[in-house]
């Protein structure tokens, strides 16, 4: 079972936490305790949610995992790992909800690498259009604050019909000047302009994508993945930039850039898409390979390894 029950009605627990009130409690949570204890309770939490080895989010993140390590991390290896990933993410979000309305503290926990400078002051400029791709490691949450803080203005492609809690959480990052735009028509549009403009789009790489047509190699195996970004750069011939994260020994943050890959155009148009897109997931499996317990990807990137993964 991955819930419990309410007045005979199961309840998934994904649902609750992606919820409203779940949260709403998160928030609460974080912004009412000290770090003395919230760091400790963001511990607990994450070691019950881990434990429930049964869970389709876990049972993905382990999947996942496995993948990542060359198919070849052990179950004790596993276990590590996708405890140390969900303390890693349980902290993240304490952090990021509990330093919210202390700016300067979001920008001292970030430490910003030269390479991500340049491309803060490129937004700034608004010289030329960025198309950014971020895979789902480190506090995300809490760079992007910090990014927008120190002036990079941009727009976010979020995953489509997002849930009453992620509707929350993209309130909260719009008060910094972050445009949050659910993933559709109109918000393709609308990222269109921007870059002709000068303008940065964001977006995610590396979370599945059950509506693409495209099966793209990713750790080796053929994975549905957005490609989005893709597309964006190629109708203005501009190239993608893989933004890397990771929390460091001290417990603060940093950010980084790579070198921005130009898109290869094609005859056929199909392939110019794999092609690409392909280039752009081996740059990114970089970041994640620097320390796979900092990827907290759980939903199942290939849901033929959940039946393979010790």
């Amino acid at each position: 079972m991955d819930g419990f029950v309410v007045k005979g009605r199961e309840v998934r627990l994904t649902t609750l936490i992606n919820s409203k009130l779940g949260t709403g409690l998160a928030l609460w949570l974080s912004r009412s305790l000290p770090g003395w204890l919230g760091y400790p309770v963001s511990r607990l939490a994450a070691d019950l949610l881990s434990g429930r080895s049964r869970s389709s989010q876990v049972r993905a993140l382990r999947a996942n995992l496995w993948v990542v390590s060359g198919e070849q991390a052990t179950r004790e290896q596993l276990d590590q790992w996708v405890k140390q990933s969900y303390r890693n993410s349980a902290r993240a979000i304490y952090d990021f909800y509990h330093h919210l309305r202390d700016h300067q503290r979001v920008l001292n926990l970030v430490e910003v690498d030269p390479s991500f400078e340049e491309v803060i002051e490129k937004g700034r400029s608004l010289r030329a259009g960025q198309v950014l791709v971020v895979p789902h490691v480190s506090n995300f949450d809490l760079v992007g604050r910090a990014a927008a803080l120190r002036g990079l203005q941009m727009q976010v492609i979020s995953a489509p019909n997002p849930p009453g809690g992620y509707q929350w959480q993209n309130a909260i990052r719009e008060e910094v000047g972050i445009e949050i735009t659910p993933a559709s028509n109109e918000a393709l549009r609308r990222a269109l302009t921007n870059l002709r403009a000068g303008g940065t789009v964001l977006t995610g790489l590396d979370r599945p994508f059950d509506g693409s047509k495209y099966r793209l190699k990713f750790f080796g195996r053929p994975a549905a993945l957005p490609v989005v970004h893709i597309q964006l750069a190629l109708r203005t011939k501009l190239p993608v930039t893989v933004i890397g994260g990771a929390m460091k020994a001290d417990h603060t943050y940093r950010v980084w850039a790579l070198p921005p890959i130009a898109m290869k155009e094609m005859p056929d148009h199909e392939a110019e898409i794999v092609y690409n897109a392909e280039a752009v997931l081996s740059a990114a499996e970089e970041v994640v390979r620097q320390d796979p317990q900092q990827w907290n990807m759980t939903q199942p990137v290939w849901p033929e390894a959940m039946q393979m993964a010790p």
